[in-house]
């Protein structure tokens, strides 16, 4: 009796898929955190690429609205200042709507490069860190007003 149980275990043994061991699960594992954390790192910069993209033609919309509202010796009628007006706040609400994203995609980045110490205490902020332009906490024209200048 004692030999047929070892062949039935033989048996299902060698039609039974292999089953990974415990070094090849953790080596698979870390290896897609890699790779998550450079196509997270590859969005971020995509992304950062598209803001700084979107706000440069925002300065020009800004920039000749404001232009046409004082050009001196042709003061716009009241429809052209709401339409001039509309154009302005518009623009700044998509300014500030890049900030925010930009700023959210750097604490998201630099999250990522100072995890959390494993006593759970958060570590100092890094001396040297990028600058968020336009985020000062003024009003929507204070902000519009540090980005738009060149």
């Amino acid at each position: 009796m004692k030999d047929a149980v070892v062949v039935k275990t033989a048996v299902v043994s060698a039609f039974s898929p292999a089953r990974p061991t415990t070094a090849q699960v953790d080596t698979d594992r870390a290896d897609t955190r890699r790779e998550i954390a450079l196509l997270k790192d590859e969005m971020e910069r995509r992304l950062q690429m598209i803001v700084h993209d979107l706000r440069n033609p925002l300065t020009g919309i800004v920039g000749f609205a404001e232009l046409l509202q004082t050009h001196p010796g042709r003061k716009p009628d009241a429809q052209s200042r709401l339409y001039l007006d509309a154009i302005i706040a518009s623009a700044e609400k998509v300014s500030r709507v890049l900030n925010t994203t930009l700023a959210e995609s750097r604490a998201r980045q630099e999250s990522a490069l100072n995890p959390p110490c494993s006593s759970g205490a958060t570590p100092p902020p890094p001396k040297h860190g990028p600058k968020m332009r336009g985020l000062s906490g003024a009003s929507p024209k204070g902000e519009m007003d540090q980005i738009f200048v060149t």
